[in-house]
């Protein structure tokens, strides 16, 4: 009763941090765009900017429909339902992040005992990165969320032999990469490193059932766009569009990814851990985690170092340090009752959590920031002021669901089609109408 009693004290603590977060301002380019996307699907039944709707370029060729059907569809039933506005999208997002710890919840408890289960969850429920991603329009955080039940289900059919779980997980895989389709990436890593142990073991129906689960992704991934595209050759072409992925994903800033790694204790003492009980243990479940966890590793250290790539580590780690903490506090601590050995067991703890750079920053965010109804209703007005009749650039629809921070990426002008065809001040209210980038090309007056 009193495990149970914590867990709702720490979801009702998590669903707090989630709400107050949705209720601010956007502070990634990417949420205010997804949130663009989906109103307009909403009102036009297509999925695409304004502007790229009116020239007649939009699905592969838009920027940012980075959103897979996983997320897209119910959440524009969702906004079609209550209202097309951000706040009403961001509340479906805290519904999921909910449901992606629960799934990351069954994950561990399939991994450790009750109690260090919800140490594992205690250290990555108060990070402002799961908090801020949770709460806003993105992907990540249901990705995750798919990806851990997988992990879940996956666990269940090689202790208990069910094949239905084994499809289970092959569905949840397949609904995490049509939530965020890079996962592909990292997945395919994750399971050839696991068939390629089971290839070691010499254990043809493990190999046998690995080889089957990546060709049901497959061929349901191919299934879906082919039904989306009517075509091979569409197919082809929104293939050939996804390429540059590779560019961007594999790029090595090996520099900028070691630096956010380096500020995060949790990840590196975790995939210690983890290291650790593999080489001790050799277990099948913990060898498979551990695939799946340096896969991302490998992903994250290969990419140009996004925060939103390496945020995803925290959470296996988190199992594998709970685990360990719980070993070292039962073995050394308690039956060395030390003052001062405890109070150093606190600290650490403390460091732990704060070296994460979770409330600081999370009530830094909300104090400075606007509410996210504020800067619809601000843009609203000011197009009404000044008769904006067309906007032109991605930048300059996204710009006003983003933080007063970003004012000094701005040139000092801005074309725009107002009623007087002049130029937008930045020296006024005028510079939420700007662009983020200014000198992007876009049609003049």
């Amino acid at each position: 009763m009193q495990i149970q009693i914590r867990y709702v004290a720490i979801f009702g603590v998590f669903l707090l941090l989630l709400v107050l977060s949705a209720c601010y301002a956007p502070i990634w380019y990417d949420d205010a765009g997804h949130f663009i996307v989906i109103r307009e699907f909403v009102s036009e039944g297509v999925a695409c900017y304004p502007v790229d709707l009116g020239a007649g370029i939009c699905d592969a060729q838009s920027p940012f429909i980075t959103l897979g059907p996983a997320l897209n569809y119910p959440l524009a039933g969702w906004m079609w339902a209550f209202g097309p506005n951000m706040l009403t999208g961001r509340i479906f997002m805290v519904m999921l992040a909910l449901g992606a710890m629960l799934a990351f919840w069954m994950l561990a408890r399939r991994l450790l005992q009750p109690q260090k289960a919800f140490w594992a969850l205690a250290l990555v429920l108060g990070n402002v990165q799961l908090v801020t991603y949770g709460s806003e329009i993105l992907g990540e955080v249901p990705m995750l969320g798919w990806l851990f039940l997988g992990l879940a289900l996956q666990l269940d059919w090689w202790q208990n032999g069910s094949w239905r779980a084994h499809l289970a997980a092959t569905g949840a895989y397949v609904l995490a990469i049509l939530s965020k389709e890079y996962v592909a990436l990292p997945l395919a890593m994750g399971l050839g490193a696991w068939m390629v142990y089971w290839l070691w073991m010499r254990q043809a129906r493990q190999v046998l059932a690995i080889l089957g689960q990546g060709l049901l992704i497959g061929l349901a991934i191919i299934g879906y766009h082919l039904a989306k595209t009517g075509s091979w050759e569409a197919f082809f072409a929104w293939f050939q569009a996804r390429g540059s992925y590779g560019a961007e994903f594999f790029s090595f800033n090996l520099g900028e990814s070691l630096r956010f790694l380096l500020f995060k204790p949790l990840i590196l003492l975790g995939s210690i851990a983890l290291l650790i009980k593999v080489w001790m243990r050799r277990a099948a479940p913990d060898i498979l985690i551990a695939c799946f966890h340096f896969a991302h590793l490998f992903f994250f250290l290969s990419s140009a170092g996004y925060d939103r790539f390496g945020f995803q580590l925290i959470f296996i780690p988190a199992i594998y340090l709970a685990e360990f903490m719980a070993v070292i506090w039962k073995r050394f601590i308690l039956k060395q009752p030390h003052p001062r050995l405890r109070q150093m067991v606190f600290i650490f703890s403390f460091l732990l959590l704060f070296t994460q750079q979770t409330f600081p920053i999370l009530a830094q965010r909300i104090l400075s920031s606007t509410s996210s109804n504020l800067a619809e209703e601000t843009v609203s007005a000011l197009i009404s002021q000044y008769h904006i009749e067309q906007i032109y650039t991605y930048d300059q629809q996204l710009i006003p669901f983003l933080p007063p921070k970003v004012r000094f990426r701005l040139s000092p002008t801005v074309p725009s089609n107002s009623s007087n065809c002049q130029p937008l001040s930045l020296h006024s209210a005028e510079w939420l109408i700007a662009g983020i980038y200014a000198q992007t090309s876009f049609q003049n007056c």
